[in-house]
């Protein structure tokens, strides 16, 4: 009978072990490495699956045409990359607070991890800095978790281990109007006069009714990082406003009536209220766009503050392009 030899599966098996128990200052700069190496790959292997999905099947072409063609689709999909960065650019410009960002593209992303992370392409040569927030527009995409030297790891609001401090804001103007429109103007290619009389109307619609500040808590990613999601969905918890603040005073859990007496008594979260960032985690900035909240969980005997389930306002989360990286967090 032949003998197996198990020293290769020895030696195999403890530098797996030893691999899996690498320090994150160790693993980082190896994937950073990584994923310089394997863009152009990623980038010419999205151009092939556009290539191949507009391809009829069945229909025979010579090699010279169909290299033609290639070409052809790659440069069509280099000129869509430009449209894009001009069209991030112009709905930046829709948001004088962000004038700072760094406008920043998107070139890798594993399908793996889709929902946790994915990689920009600037780094320390472009001054950016670990626990910068990154944005779309004025709604929070993420923070920077890692930085390289020529490109940087981005954590996602989807991802379960990323948790935003935030806090309710209520309007009588409906958020999902104000979305809608945000969408719009983000399709819109050069239609520069047309995006600015929508976001003028976003601002009336806004500015009809004073905005409420109400219960506080925070958010997460609903902790399933494979593939793109069917629906993207954040999951909140510590929803009160027991501690008063620079917007109001506090209120009663299950009531809404203030503490100290009087006024009027508010529901402190309900469906359709918008989140936004609340500062409170001197990490991202106040008013951050976040979420709108989708479910408010009943609370439960003893219970000290609400759950809920909110989606992003984030809407292309899963079509990234291009996203802005903001300043860090003076303190």
């Amino acid at each position: 009978m032949k003998r197996i030899a198990l020293f290769p599966y020895v030696l195999l098996s403890f530098f797996l072990l030893g691999w899996l128990n690498l320090s994150r200052n160790v693993v980082d700069p190896i994937r950073s490495a990584f994923v310089g190496a394997f863009t152009p790959a990623w980038r010419g292997a999205e151009a092939v699956k556009e290539y191949l999905s507009d391809r009829p099947i069945g229909k025979s072409e010579t090699s010279e045409n169909s290299l033609d063609l290639l070409q052809l689709q790659l440069e069509n999909r280099a000129l869509k990359q430009e449209v894009e960065k001009l069209q991030a650019l112009l709905f930046q410009q829709l948001h004088p607070h962000h004038q700072k960002a760094v406008i920043a593209p998107v070139i890798y992303r594993d399908p793996n991890s889709w929902s946790s992370s994915l990689w920009i392409g600037i780094g320390e040569e472009e001054n950016i800095l670990q626990n910068s927030p990154v944005v779309i527009g004025d709604a929070l995409i993420g923070v920077v978790e890692y930085v390289g030297k020529h490109q940087s790891r981005i954590r996602l609001i989807t991802d379960a281990n990323l948790s935003p401090a935030v806090r309710v804001v209520r309007s009588e103007s409906p958020r999902e109007a104000a979305m809608l429109i945000d969408m719009l103007c983000h399709k819109l290619h050069g239609e520069n006069d047309l995006v600015r009389s929508l976001q003028t109307c976003k601002e009336k619609m806004n500015s009809k009714k004073e905005l409420i500040y109400l219960a506080k808590g925070e958010v997460h990613g609903n902790g399933t990082p494979f593939w793109k999601m069917k629906k993207l969905l954040l999951k909140g918890s510590g929803f009160n406003y027991d501690t008063a603040d620079d917007y109001g005073a506090s209120r009663e859990l299950s009531t809404g009536h203030l503490f100290s007496g009087g006024g009027e008594a508010i529901s402190l979260i309900r469906e359709g209220d918008h989140l936004i960032t609340s500062g409170l985690d001197g990490i991202f900035p106040f008013g951050l766009s976040v979420g709108i909240v989708t479910k408010v969980f009943p609370l439960q005997e003893g219970s000290s503050s609400y759950e809920i389930e909110a989606i992003p306002t984030a809407f292309s989360l899963n079509d990234l392009k291009f996203v802005f990286v903001l300043p860090l967090l003076e303190t």
